[in-house]
């Protein structure tokens, strides 16, 4: 049985120990909530790749270009761009800009570089070595008419303890992205085991820091998007055995706009069965 709508937290008033549903749903709350920032995943409406030429592009004022320096914009005060904040993706109170600005992104980093008149927001980045730039709208119809992210319904039975090995030297690996022609470097930290109904497979974990890890993978439903990703609580690591809470399996950026550029799973990341736990794919 799947959900469509957001749900709310229990009683406020309770004092009782919060069971493992209601921290879910506390979860699917906050995770519907975060989705739905003013200018967050559900409003990408565009991805341009960028080049040495200054370019005009669709949905945005000025020529765009990139080069060892940054990405670049030239303007003029009539076509109203402003300089963006980027904790809130909103225009700071600054004159419009006047002939070249510039932004400097780290190497897979991105900021807000600007609001545009309307309230659309451009995000400037660097993606498998590409300069990009990406157009945040909060009146894309995705983030309009979301009314949360469908689920399956809480199933206790998904929360797996699952064997962990984790490697003495973490691995380099390069896996595909969303968009045709992109890559990703991750590290692999270890690998799990994950075990259902007679059916099991080693599936493994990727990492940034110590005690981080994510887990990327497909599955065979019909219900689900091409792939999802779980947090895996490496602090509740008892005997060589991590929990996989499957119910926590989150569809990724791409799942909801054609412009995300999210890594793929590491080769080898395919659950030879479904997994009805977790959000599904968004129609």
């Amino acid at each position: 049985m799947t959900t469509s709508t957001s749900p709310a937290p229990g009683d406020a008033g309770s004092t009782a120990t919060p069971s493992p549903r209601d921290l879910w749903v506390a979860w699917r709350a906050e995770r519907d909530a975060g989705l739905a920032e003013h200018h967050g995943w559900l409003t990408l409406t565009a991805l341009h790749q960028l080049t040495d030429v200054p370019t005009a592009y669709a949905q945005l004022p000025g020529r765009w270009w990139a080069d060892r320096h940054g990405i670049h914009v030239e303007v003029t005060a009539a076509d109203g761009l402003r300089a963006g904040d980027t904790s809130a993706g909103r225009a700071v109170e600054d004159e419009p800009f006047e002939g070249v600005h510039s932004v400097d992104v780290s190497t897979a980093g991105s900021t807000i570089a600007a609001i545009v008149p309307g309230d659309v927001a451009v995000e400037a980045g660097i993606r498998s070595g590409r300069p990009i730039l990406r157009v945040r709208d909060p009146r894309a119809p995705m983030a309009t008419g979301f009314t949360g992210v469908p689920t399956f319904d809480y199933d206790p039975s998904w929360v797996l303890e699952a064997p962990v090995r984790w490697y003495a030297q973490p691995e380099p690996a390069v896996v595909g992205a969303a968009q045709p022609g992109f890559s990703h470097e991750v590290t692999v930290t270890g690998e799990v085991d994950l075990a259902r109904d007679g059916q099991s497979v080693t599936l493994r974990l990727v990492g940034d820091a110590p005690g981080s890890a994510s887990l990327l993978f497909t599955d065979t439903s019909e219900e689900t998007p091409a792939w999802r990703s779980l947090t895996v609580d490496t602090a509740g690591e008892t005997e060589g055995t991590v929990v996989l809470d499957l119910n926590r399996a989150y569809d990724m950026p791409c799942a909801f706009s054609d412009f995300g550029t999210c890594p793929q799973p590491v080769e080898g990341n395919d659950v030879p069965f479904a997994v009805t736990a977790g959000e599904c794919r968004v129609r």
